[in-house]
């Protein structure tokens, strides 16, 4: 006689780790019970500490995320790591735990366009007959300075609205500072902001262009600056400009700069043709 017991287990939930099963025997003598404790194993996976590992770009360091594979039998074998290549592996400490590690090996930028940038890496091991895997993503974090238009192009108005009004235009900017302690970079809002802006024809002198902190506007992750045209720009091309900025924090002077456009008014500039 024989019977089949089972048990069920989610992956990532805290599952028993044992289970009794109790045999009764009942005769004419008496009866007898066996209690026998089993080992309850679900299926193998492999944990991972959090769905990102960041690498601080410039600085050259080691970097390293925990890594379990729970429910294997044995120790994984054919431990694989698939993404772009990278200075990654997967290794042990002296007790026997495992961890991802990445080595930044990207060269510090002397200005930044972007503050992340994200690898995607699929790591696999063998558990028994059986190969199980995990995603996670690298994130390449870079330390600096960025103006942040708020979602819309990079352009400031240079003509009247409908309501005859020079529109104000909206510019954020962020500042990305590498947390050792938590191992991540953090967006904050910079402070004593430097701010500058040309054209190689004046044109933002002609038209009084002129920019001012925004402290309703301004969060924790951005300092707000409002942009505005004294005049109209008849033209039938937009302009393009430079916006530089800086900002200090500690004893470190971050410095960046971009392409910014001047729209022109062109329903006045049609209208100029025409006369």
């Amino acid at each position: 006689m024989g019977a089949l017991v089972s048990a069920n287990s989610t992956p990532g939930d805290q599952n028993p780790d044992s289970g009794i099963v109790s045999i009764r025997f009942n005769g004419e003598g008496g009866s007898f019970q066996n209690n026998v404790t089993f080992r309850l194993v679900g299926d193998s996976y492999i944990s991972l500490a959090s769905p990102n590992l960041s690498v601080l770009v410039g600085s050259k360091e080691k970097f390293a995320m925990p890594i379990e594979f729970v429910n294997f039998a044995e120790p994984p074998t054919n431990i694989v790591l698939d993404g772009d290549p990278l200075p990654i592996a997967v290794e042990q400490d002296e007790v026997g735990n495992y961890y991802i590690a990445v080595t930044d090996d990207t060269p510090k930028p002397e200005t930044i366009t972007k503050f992340f940038e994200e690898i995607p890496y699929t790591v696999s091991a063998a558990s028994g007959d059986e190969t199980v895997e995990a995603r996670f993503t690298v994130l390449k974090c870079y330390e600096g300075l960025l103006a942040d238009f708020l979602g819309k192009e990079n352009a400031i108005m240079a003509y009247k609205n409908e309501e005859g009004e020079m529109p104000v235009t909206q510019v954020g900017f962020q500042l990305g500072l590498w947390n050792k302690e938590m191992g991540r970079l953090e967006l904050i809002a910079p402070t004593a902001m430097e701010i500058a802006y040309e054209d190689k024809e004046g044109i933002y002198e002609l038209i009084g262009l002129s920019y001012e902190h925004n402290p309703d506007l301004s969060t924790s992750e951005h300092t707000v600056y409002s942009f505005t045209a004294e005049k109209s720009l008849p033209s039938p091309d937009k302009v393009e400009g430079t916006i530089s900025y800086s900002s200090q924090t500690g004893d470190m002077r971050l410095e960046n700069e971009g392409a910014v456009y001047l729209i022109p008014d062109l329903l006045t500039y049609a209208s100029d043709l025409e006369q």
